[in-house]
C-alpha cells in the first residue's frame, strides 16, 4: 500500500437524510439547492466533491465514480480537510439549530473549525445568515482503513428553532438583572441627569 493512497480510500457517498423541524418561509437561492424546509437548504460548494444527484439531494462523492475527480478517495493515514465542502442555507426570521450526524470516527463536519455533530453544540443560524460553509476533517490516521473502503455511506443533517438558552444576547446593554454595565442602576452614558 502506498503511504499517498492515490487509490480509492474513502467513499463519501453521502445521500443526505434529514430530520429537520424548523418553520415555514421560503428559501429563495441562485444555483441548485437540496431543501430540507421551506427555511433550510442545503448548496454544494465550489469544489469538485460535492453536487446534487439524481435525486435532487446533496451527495459528498470521493471515489472514482464521481465524474469531476481524475482520482478517488483520500490518503490513508493522513489528515485531509476541505473548508467550504457544501453550505446550509437558511431563510428564517428566527434562530435556529442545526447539527450533523453520521457513524464515522474518521470524519468530522466543521464550521469554522468547530464541530456541528451534536445537538448539544449545533451550528446556530440567524436571520443573518443566508448561507453558512459547512467544511469537514477526515482523519483516516485513527480508524483501521484500506485503499477502497467506505468510512462513510450516510449522513443526517437535523434543524430545529434554537432554544432560548442558545441564543446568543447583545453585548453591552442590559442583561434583564435591573442593573446598567457598570453593575449599579441608572445609565452608563455619563449623565447623572434623569430625564
Amino acid at each position: 500500500m502506498s503511504a499517498r493512497g492515490s487509490a480509492t480510500l474513502l467513499v463519501l457517498v453521502v445521500l443526505v437524510a434529514t430530520a429537520l423541524v424548523v418553520s415555514t418561509g421560503a428559501v429563495v437561492l441562485d444555483g441548485p439547492t437540496d431543501p430540507l424546509t421551506d427555511e433550510v437548504a442545503l448548496q454544494p460548494g465550489d469544489n469538485p466533491y460535492t453536487y446534487l444527484d439524481e435525486d435532487g439531494e446533496l451527495a459528498i462523492d470521493v471515489t472514482e465514480d464521481n465524474p469531476n475527480l481524475s482520482a478517488g478517495g483520500v490518503n490513508p493515514n493522513a489528515l485531509t480537510a476541505e473548508n467550504d465542502l457544501f453550505y446550509v442555507v437558511y431563510d428564517g426570521n428566527e434562530t435556529a439549530e442545526a447539527w450533523i450526524e453520521h457513524d464515522s470516527q474518521a470524519v468530522t463536519f466543521v464550521v469554522d473549525g468547530e464541530p456541528i455533530e451534536s445537538d448539544e453544540e449545533p451550528l446556530l443560524l440567524t436571520p443573518e445568515d443566508e448561507r453558512v460553509a459547512v467544511g469537514v476533517e477526515v482523519d483516516t490516521r485513527v480508524v483501521d482503513v484500506v485503499p477502497g473502503d467506505r468510512l462513510m455511506d450516510d449522513i443526517t443533517v437535523h434543524a430545529r428553532p434554537a432554544e432560548p438558552e442558545a441564543i446568543p444576547q447583545d453585548e453591552g446593554g442590559s442583561d434583564g438583572d435591573g442593573e446598567d454595565d457598570d453593575g449599579e442602576d441608572g445609565d452608563d452614558d455619563g449623565d447623572s441627569d434623569p430625564k
